[in-house]
């Protein structure tokens, strides 16, 4: 399960917003604005979610993953909360990125992660781990 909260600009031209006319603008308090499947949230929030698709990939699949998506006018950052439950008990991930200021959709993290996939693949040499 992902729980991603966000500050309404970072959400405002998903095009599930747009579809259902939300005015996350005007929001006062924190609003549960998805619930469902991580491959539905990626289809619906294509520049907000790359969360979901990553986690989806990574454990049960993104048919099975359960993603929720909050328009949260009180925070500043990019908020993912992951649980997994299983056998073994349960694991809580709480991660709190900083938005991208030329894009709020997104994190710095996740330009980061970006930047250093492009260098493995275009550095031939690697030194070091």
């Amino acid at each position: 399960m992902l729980t991603t909260r966000k500050p309404p600009e970072g959400l405002k031209d998903a095009p599930y917003v747009k579809q259902k006319k939300m005015q996350l603008e005007k929001l006062k308090n924190p609003a549960l604005i998805y619930e469902g499947p991580a491959l539905e949230a990626c289809k619906l929030f294509p520049a907000n979610v790359n969360v979901a698709a990553a986690l989806g990939l990574a454990s049960i699949g993104v048919e099975k993953t359960r993603v929720q998506i909050i328009a949260d006018p009180s925070i500043k950052r990019n908020i993912h909360e992951i649980t997994v439950k299983g056998e073994f008990g349960e694991l809580k991930i709480n991660i709190k990125n900083i938005p991208l200021i030329s894009n709020p959709k997104t994190s710095c993290l996740a330009a980061l992660s970006a930047i250093a996939t492009l260098k493995k693949i275009s550095e031939p040499l690697i030194i070091g781990t």
